[in-house]
């Protein structure tokens, strides 16, 4: 079973250019910060990018690094279902 990364006191602010939006704050155990890039590849397509750095407290650095795979999965999932409403409007 996989669990989604979903943020906890958490911030998000629209930034310059309008096609960028950074979130900062708590994902789980873990402190970090996403940002989603939307660019326009041409009328009928958009690329999205998303980057996410994330920071472990304590303990949690010594297994920080195993959770690499299992946060981006959760990522792509979400990012997989964005797609989903997105291309169904």
């Amino acid at each position: 079973m996989t669990q989604s990364a979903r943020p906890r006191n958490t911030s998000a602010s629209p930034s310059t250019p309008p096609h960028l939006l950074t979130a900062d704050g708590d994902f789980g155990p873990l402190t970090g910060t996403t940002t989603y890039r939307l660019t326009s590849l041409d009328q009928h397509t958009t690329c999205l990018v998303n980057t996410v750095h994330l920071t472990a407290p304590g303990a949690l650095k010594a297994v920080a690094a195993h959770a690499g795979p299992r946060v981006r999965h959760s990522v792509a999932k979400n990012i997989d279902v964005l797609k989903g409403i997105l291309e169904a409007r």
